[in-house]
């Protein structure tokens, strides 16, 4: 379980059953587009997406990505295998704003 390729149209009907998907995660916004990364599961691996899509309801699709992923290459997406891992975060927040503990 390294990638797994799917085809645009068969990823499309994977995603929208919900149930397969385990996190959706808005990484990038900008006037025209909002691009997220999704993890879904699909026969008990799970793998990852990028996928972008108009930022309004009317947005036009842009010429450049006629596919919702922009990653695809002739119709085929690469999804890459993902494993859940716990991680310690460090992060600068400001003095005050959360309970210190010293």
């Amino acid at each position: 379980m390294i990638n797994k390729t799917y085809k645009v149209e068969d990823l499309r009907e994977l995603l929208y059953d919900n149930g397969r998907i385990k996190e959706r995660r808005i990484t990038g916004q900008c006037r025209w587009f909002t691009y997220e990364r999704i993890v879904f599961e699909d026969g008990g691996e799970f793998y990852t997406v990028d996928r972008m899509y108009g930022s309004t309801e009317s947005q036009e699709p842009d010429l450049e990505y006629d596919e919702d992923f922009p990653d695809s290459d002739g119709g085929l997406v690469s999804c890459p295998g993902v494993i859940l891992v716990d991680l310690t975060v460090k992060d600068w927040v400001k003095v005050g704003s959360v309970d210190m503990v010293y």
